[in-house]
């Protein structure tokens, strides 16, 4: 879902099971959530987007999940996709060093499957896993404060 403000977008996605959903995707869902608020945590001043990415890949790798490394989060103000990229897998104190006043959007997609490989549709919207496994998506916006963020929050339930 895209917001836009008097010219400002803010971006936020996230999944939700409707109707009888089983246990693993429930499990699924939440532990996607768990990588964003894991990845939210290393979202500070002086930490690396490097950082952000590791926290989601090292959620991912805990549970045999896929990450889909093609979508990815990023910066975000007057336009949908700015810079910095925000990876959803890397390593620690590498890349971009996180700045007060970054707007950035967090964004873990797991796959049920181990690859996370996905492939586009023809609309060029509909995303589908490659090996027809579920997948789950978390993402928000975050404004950063010296060491406090300013974002929405949701729970998966």
């Amino acid at each position: 879902m895209v917001v836009n403000k008097d010219g400002w977008l803010a971006d936020s996605a996230w999944t939700y099971g409707i109707g009888e959903t089983s246990r693993s995707i429930r499990k699924l869902m939440r532990r996607t959530e768990k990588a964003l608020e894991r990845a939210i945590a290393q979202a500070v001043p002086g930490n690396t987007l490097g950082d952000i990415g590791s926290a989601i890949e090292r959620t991912a790798r805990l549970y045999r999940y896929g990450i889909v490394k093609p979508l990815i989060g990023h910066g975000i103000g007057q336009y949908i996709h700015e810079p910095p990229n925000v990876l959803p897998y890397g390593k620690r104190r590498t890349g971009t060093m996180l700045t007060e006043g970054m707007v950035i959007t967090i964004e873990p997609i797991f796959t049920k499957g181990s690859s996370g490989a996905v492939v586009w549709d023809e609309d060029g919207w509909t995303v589908r896993t490659v090996d027809g496994s579920w997948g789950s998506s978390m993402s928000i916006r975050l404004r950063l404060l010296g060491m406090a963020l300013d974002s929405d929050r949701w729970h998966v339930r």
